[in-house]
């Protein structure tokens, strides 16, 4: 039984292990086009490499347990019948018994028909997985295949000259032609437009140019190197890519942002240890790449900065070109002390701005032990800090023991109940007829389309008991009731059932709370007004309070003033820092439209690009922002190229040079002003 526990644990990690390297193929295969454009194929190899080796380790301890198991069982079985057979074969050569080698001979003839149906069941089984396998493989090698000479890279990656020149190019697909005979020319100190209608091929000429796709004929040369023929290190490096949807790869913030300097892994010229001896032979016998997925790949030599600090400092000026500066400040202002390391001298000027704040003398009611907080819940309210433990968690509050006996030492408890059932006959009242699925549950805050179909039920089985008092209820529908209580923000939620006294005993319950925990305990980390908190985030440890509800120009006020004293302390670039380690979730499912494409901006423009190539990244986007983004990396790229396919001609105005297509031609190219200044293609599209 022991050592089938361990099969189980190792079980259990198998198929985790499973799941990663599954999330990680989806990954790779939703973000095939960043990871060329990016060159970081041999970084994803690795991280895949890794997975299957992890699993074949892990597969290899299940099956060295389960056969130590049968051996265990077989030896248990047969050891009394080797001790017969033993010392029966002993008489029999003394002569003492002659039956006994007869049926030592027919029992271990007997014994080899199990063994040898188990090897045939292994040959068919065998058999049968290397069918699999070869057709699985054959899937892995369509006809398209980038040709793996082009994956190697070569020592050194030098800057691109020259200028990008293409000749008769055309692409297709499946006898469908996109680009059809297409001659351009463009120095890689000039920022060239393509513009068109849907159809035009412009997508498929910026997929030409950053080497995405490869023309059906036609050549396409940079400076005197063959485009097709160019190693994925030369163009993933010095080519920035934006797509329509750049993909976003679970991780943070900072993960995406330096992206493009994965390259190779760093040689910090270290013996390698056994496991890591151990890894690199199953890798190469597997045919799996031998890189480690765990080591340091940011190549920070790669986007041509000095060293760590002036990585830090490029990065924020580039968030700032991309517009994602102010978004990614945000998330630092809102990462919780608790999750991330504060040095001694970072605290101090936390309090430092905390001090300077309340020296500006703004209306804000902050946290204060002896005052009810009318910004922030009930349950905050009684705690008055963060949850150690998961039973002080404020929604594990209303089934928490000790929070239970405290409320009915104030008389609170029974209170709960009946201003509970009242909220809840109001929330069905207001609710009435409206969808489970409707917004106006998420904006109002207090219960979700699933807490109203709860309350309804509970209120239903109220109407048919004789007194319809709610502690006639069952337990569990008391304690639902009492839970909306705890939910009740006053400032917020408006409906005047959290009054002078029912505040005066939530203090007298948080009073007791304390004493009955102690200032020092593993429960709840009571909020300080001289000590920085771990349980607020970055912003409410300077305000130490919470933002008013129903008051936009206060808080409008708030937010810059705490801006103001964060720049005052020198705490910005920390919270910047903070913030790109803000987790995007799986394909970057946290952050909206408008941020993933800003990110893809920025990813694209951190490796120091010679090119930059845009197809329609700007669709999310409205109009003015577009201008703004353009302007912006347009400065950014100034001496170094662009090509950008634009979605709409109105935005061509930004740019001096310009390409007009149609139908995969190209009907007209040349200086903007030039353009606009005649009758023809480009202002027939301006016009439509």
């Amino acid at each position: 039984p022991k050592l089938q526990a361990k099969v189980n644990a190792l079980s259990k990690q198998r198929v985790k292990t499973v799941r990663v390297l599954a999330t990680h193929i989806g990954e790779t295969v939703q973000g095939a086009s960043d990871i060329h454009a990016n060159d970081s194929g041999r970084y994803e190899q690795a991280r895949t490499s890794g997975n299957l080796g992890r699993i074949f380790d892990i597969r290899e301890e299940i099956y060295r347990r389960k056969f130590f198991i049968k051996f265990l069982n077989n030896f248990l079985a047969q050891v009394t019948p080797f001790f017969f057979f033993s010392i029966g074969g002993y008489l029999v050569i003394k002569g003492e018994v002659s039956l006994g080698a007869l049926v030592a001979v027919l029992a271990a003839y007997k014994d080899i028909g199990p063994p040898w149906k188990e090897l045939l069941k292994f040959y068919q089984v065998f058999e049968d997985t290397r069918v699999k396998y070869l057709q699985v493989a054959e899937q892995f090698e369509p006809e398209n295949m980038i040709r793996k000479s082009l994956l190697e890279a070569p020592d050194t990656v030098e800057p691109l000259s020259g200028e990008l020149k293409a000749q008769n190019v055309s692409y297709g697909e499946e006898e469908a032609t996109t680009v059809s005979n297409v001659s351009f020319s463009i120095p890689l100190d000039s920022h060239v437009a393509v513009v068109g209608g849907a159809g035009s091929g412009k997508s498929d000429v910026s997929g030409l140019a950053a080497r995405l796709i490869w023309p059906t004929s036609g050549k396409i040369h940079m400076g005197e190197l063959n485009w097709m023929g160019a190693s994925e290190a030369v163009t993933g490096r010095r080519i920035g890519w934006v797509g329509s949807a750049p993909y976003i790869f679970s991780g943070t913030i900072a993960h995406n942002l330096y992206y493009g300097l994965f390259n190779a892994p760093n040689d910090d010229g270290s013996e390698r240890d056994a496991a890591a001896e151990h890894r690199i032979r199953e890798a190469t016998a597997s045919g799996n790449s031998p890189d480690d997925s765990g080591a340091d790949w940011l190549d920070i030599a790669a986007g041509g900065f000095r060293d760590s600090e002036d990585l830090r400092d490029r990065s924020r000026q580039i968030l700032k070109v991309a517009g994602l500066g102010e978004d990614v400040y945000q998330m630092g202002l809102s990462t919780r002390v608790a999750d991330t390391h504060v040095d001694a001298d970072t605290e101090g000027k936390i309090l430092e701005a905390r001090r300077q704040f309340h020296n500006k003398g703004l209306d804000v009611t902050t946290f204060d032990p002896e005052r009810y907080n009318v910004n922030i819940s009930v349950a905050q309210n009684i705690l008055f800090g963060y949850p150690l433990s998961p039973d002080f968690a404020p929604e594990q509050l209303p089934s928490n023991p000790l929070i239970t006996d405290l409320l009915r030492q104030v008389g609170l408890f029974d209170d709960f109940l009946a201003l509970g059932t009242k909220v809840a006959q109001t929330m069905v009242e207001v609710f009435e007829g409206v969808s489970p699925d409707s917004d106006l549950f998420e904006r109002f805050s207090l219960i979700s389309g699933d807490d109203l179909l709860i309350l309804e039920d509970i209120l239903r089985r109220l109407t048919t008991l004789a007194d319809q008092s709610p502690k006639a209820l069952p337990e569990s529908d008391q304690e639902v009731l009492r839970s909306f209580i705890y939910r009740l923000v006053p400032a917020q939620h408006r409906l005047g059932i959290v009054d002078d006294a029912l505040q005066a005993q939530v203090l007298e319950v948080r009073k007791l709370l304390r004493e009955k925990l102690g200032t020092e305990n593993a429960s709840v980390d009571f909020l300080n007004p001289e000590a920085l908190n771990p349980g607020l985030d970055i912003e409410s440890n300077v305000l130490f309070g919470a933002l008013p509800f129903g008051k936009p120009a206060l808080r409008s006020k708030i937010r810059k003033s705490i801006d103001e004293v964060i720049d005052a302390v020198g705490l910005r670039a920390f919270v910047i820092e903070l913030g790109l380690h803000a987790d995007v979730g799986t394909s970057g499912g946290k952050l909206s439209s408008i941020q993933r494409q800003k990110l893809g901006f920025a990813r694209a423009l951190m490796k120091t690009p010679d090119l930059l190539v845009v197809d329609e990244a700007l669709a999310p986007f409205d109009f003015n922002v577009r201008g703004d983004l353009i302007k912006n990396i347009r400065e950014h790229m100034h001496g170094r190229g662009i090509f950008w396919a634009l979605e709409s001609a109105s935005s061509v105005e930004h740019f001096e040079d310009v390409i007009v297509m149609e139908s995969g031609k190209i009907l007209e190219q040349g200086k903007t002003q030039d353009l606009l200044a005649r009758e023809g293609p480009l202002k027939t599209l301006l016009a439509t």
